[in-house]
């Protein structure tokens, strides 16, 4: 047999590191050396771009903008991948050492969510998989800046992923701008994720600002993006081919949706507080239950008799 954790140690003498022929590596705490590994077990190795970040929360618009911070990772390997013991960090002082009590994995295809809270009535209504803020008062607390700033995922010494933003027009001279110079950049919104397409999902394509773009999807309180869970298309679907012209209005763009001037929204229908007398609804009190003024479909209720 080979020595103790030859194959998978992960350089941390407080983790115990064990081998499954099927599953890899794992790394739990506990005193003492690992069992033996078998013959066939992989090394531990992880290779630049087998995580990947694909969505920020930079500036939160429903809870406050530290506390509503998130990050979302997604695995592009065919593997289980820990990324127990590994390292969230930007280019300055800011720096986390994950420590999950134990493995904290991402299946093949997977997306974990990575936040400063774990309060879902202060992290914009989200279940994190991972906290990184349970020491508020640390001066290396990872945080994200407004306009500028970087976001690096590092395994032991090596850097797996790194997204580098930079606020649309951020770098712009305001007294001598370069053409085109306000269109550089990655759109950071309020209340809505960076969020990168779908079709980008590797190390080297999220670096581009062209790749990613708003949050759409509504979640939790109410800001917009997609925890834990694939991204939209960056393609506005109610632009023609161009991107820029618009598609005619009423054209069905997803499950519900339909296009109104360039834009993807949801279609009226009765239970979304709006009374849509053209669709024939008397009332709409934002529900489709009946005994309370407005039935479900949307008509008004008879007054109830005087007892």
């Amino acid at each position: 047999k080979p020595g103790p954790a030859k194959d998978c140690d992960d350089g941390e003498p407080c983790t115990a590191d064990d081998c499954d022929v099927d599953t890899g590596c794992t790394h739990t705490p506990a005193d003492g050396a690992c069992a033996d590994c078998p013959e066939n077990c992989p090394n531990e190795k992880f290779e630049v771009g087998s995580i990947i970040i694909t969505e920020l929360m930079v500036r939160p618009l429903v809870v406050g903008d530290t506390a509503g911070e998130w990050i979302e990772l997604h695995n592009t390997t065919l593997s289980v991948i820990d990324i127990n013991g590994w390292t969230l960090k930007d280019n300055g002082n800011n720096e986390h050492k994950i420590d999950a009590g134990g493995a904290l994995t991402i299946g093949s295809g997977g997306y974990v969510v990575l936040a400063i809270s774990g309060d879902s009535l202060k992290n914009g209504g989200i279940q994190p998989t991972y906290v990184y803020g349970k020491n508020p008062g640390d001066p290396k607390l990872f945080t994200m800046a407004n306009l500028i700033d970087q976001v690096i995922l590092q395994w032991n010494d090596q850097v797996i992923d790194k997204v580098a933003y930079v606020q649309k027009g951020a770098l712009c001279d305001p007294q001598n701008p370069q053409p085109g110079c306000w269109e550089v950049g990655f759109d950071i919104g309020n209340g809505q994720t960076m969020s990168l397409d779908p079709e980008a999902l590797d190390s080297k394509k999220n670096d581009d600002y062209k790749n990613w773009c708003l949050g759409k999807v509504k979640f939790g309180l109410g800001d917009l993006g997609t925890p834990g869970k694939a991204n939209p298309s960056c393609k506005n679907p109610c632009k023609e081919q161009d991107q820029k012209s618009n598609k005619p209005d009423q054209t069905p763009c997803g499950d519900e949706l339909w296009c109104v001037a360039g834009d993807c929204t949801a279609k009226p229908k009765c239970g979304d507080g709006v009374a849509q007398q053209d669709n024939g609804e008397q009332c709409d009190d934002g529900n489709n239950v009946g005994g309370d003024g407005c039935d479900e479909s949307c008509q008004q209720e008879p007054e109830p008799l005087a007892p």
